[in-house]
């Protein structure tokens, strides 16, 4: 352990949960400032013979104690606190899942359990709770959008107007594999539009939604495979550019279908 002027402390710590001995290696932790006191009194009680390590132990061992006599002092203390004895494995899981409930990245996770694989990492995520959320979020179906503001789509064109635009303001795509067109026009042109098309259209100002629900509807029902497929591959990873632009286009397209489909039947 090291203690600096600045009340920070840090501990080495063997990264033991390793299948190849090679990669068992010593990594260096930060100790949150409010516990810091505590690691520093453990050491001078230990300096000043109050605390003795455990009979076997090597004396650079911060706790002095054997692996099952962490697992009975664990054992013990959570069973006064708590009414009910956990081992260092139950907190050691119980802190994943809540990590993996709190939104931490896939990498975050595999780094925090010290594992070599990030295969390991996928049961927590899987047993998540708020993983059907952020999937339901991601393919702009969560209600919490309902209170989301409205996109201005005042500015839609009916089909004649679409197809007497020019070419170039007639916007359509084959993003990810899936062929989109006939969604609406582009004030600018796609051909200095230096967006991607489709994909950014949505959430445009230059955008002129088509006044036909159904094909906004559409546009969602083919992209949310392809958000599907990204989630299952980054495990929801939030800072994924793709991701996130998948996720803002759906959210934006559902929007526009929903209003659109609102001012029909106010119309009707």
């Amino acid at each position: 352990m090291r203690q600096y002027t600045t009340g920070a402390v840090h501990v080495a710590v063997t990264i033991i949960k390793q299948q190849d001995q090679a990669k068992r290696i010593r990594v260096t932790k930060r100790i949150k400032r409010e516990w810091a006191p505590l690691f520093v009194e453990l050491v001078k009680r230990r300096e000043m013979g109050v605390i003795q390590p455990e009979k076997g132990v090597p004396p650079r061992l911060l706790f002095g104690l054997t692996p099952s006599g962490v697992s009975q002092a664990i054992l013990k203390l959570t069973s006064e606190v708590t009414g009910e004895g956990w081992s260092p494995t139950d907190l050691r899981h119980t802190a994943a899942q809540r990590l993996a409930d709190g939104g931490i990245s896939h990498v975050g996770l595999t780094e925090f359990m010290g594992h070599s694989s990030d295969r390991i990492a996928n049961v927590y995520f899987d047993a998540s709770p708020s993983q059907a959320k952020h999937i339901n979020d991601a393919l702009a179906i969560s209600p919490i959008y309902k209170n989301v503001a409205k996109i201005a789509t005042t500015r839609t064109i009916d089909k004649e107007m679409l197809l007497g635009l020019p070419a170039e303001k007639q916007i359509g795509g084959v993003p990810h594999g899936i062929p989109i067109a006939g969604i609406g026009g582009c004030n600018l042109g796609q051909n200095l539009c230096m967006k991607n098309p489709v994909l950014a259209c949505y959430t445009c100002s230059q955008f002129m939604p088509l006044n036909d629900p159904e094909i906004h509807q559409e546009v969602v029902d083919s992209l949310r495979p392809v958000v599907t497929e990204f989630a299952a591959a980054s495990r929801n990873n939030q800072q994924s550019p793709a991701y996130a632009q998948l996720k803002s286009t759906l959210d934006a397209a559902r929007r526009v279908a929903e209003e659109l489909k609102s001012d029909r039947e106010d119309e009707g």
